[in-house]
């Protein structure tokens, strides 16, 4: 592992085995094991998701603001903890009301979050991805999931080893314009696509 790496996930998380027992800190709900291709609602009896943001550049920032609980949004899902190696970004969140964290192993020390979202430069999806995994944490990562379908792939089997959720926000799928265009284009209405930019 790179030092440049390290700086956001620490030294030693990947590959770091399962503890049965609780960590410090950790919250005493009561959790069950969440699987690939379960609900993450599933694995918290409040109906609260707390997710830990890896990274607040510019989308970690966007992800603040869209899960933010004052913008009236969403009251199923909130952002807890914040890592972020850089300095002066940890100190722009000073006062925020998120427990900030210098590194994914500090975080992990200190509590367990119930999902991890990855926003960390792009060449560190990755291996931040594969550092929550490993340690049994869902994952919802931003794209690319990986620089190489080499790294990709590890990440899946990481997360199918672990049995745990990994998804990559690929939020356009979902968009109600964007299916109805996927389902035109698969009934054939619109001819042989050759090029498609959304």
């Amino acid at each position: 592992m790179s030092s440049r790496s390290a700086g956001w996930h620490g030294r030693g998380v990947t590959g770091h085995p399962r503890r049965a027992s609780r960590r410090p800190g950790r919250s005493s709900r009561r959790r069950r094991r969440v699987g690939i291709g379960t609900d993450i609602l599933s694995a918290v009896t409040d109906g609260v998701v707390e997710l830990a943001l890896v990274g607040a550049g510019r989308m970690g920032r966007m992800h603040l603001r869209a899960l933010d609980p004052a913008a009236g949004r969403t009251a199923a899902v909130r952002v807890t903890d914040v890592v972020e190696p850089i300095p002066e970004a940890r100190e722009a969140l000073r006062g925020s009301g998120y427990r900030v964290h210098t590194t994914l192993a500090d975080l992990l020390a200190a509590r367990r979050p119930d999902g991890v979202l990855v926003a960390a430069p792009t060449d560190h999806h990755a291996d931040v991805a594969r550092a929550a995994l490993a340690a049994g944490i869902p994952v919802l990562c931003e794209k690319p999931a990986g620089l190489t379908s080499q790294e990709v792939e590890e990440t899946g089997r990481v997360a199918a080893d672990r049995g745990v959720a990994f998804q990559v926000a690929y939020w356009r799928r979902f968009v109600p314009a964007m299916v109805a265009l996927r389902e035109r284009v698969l009934a054939g209405e619109l001819g042989q696509i050759l090029h498609l930019v959304c």
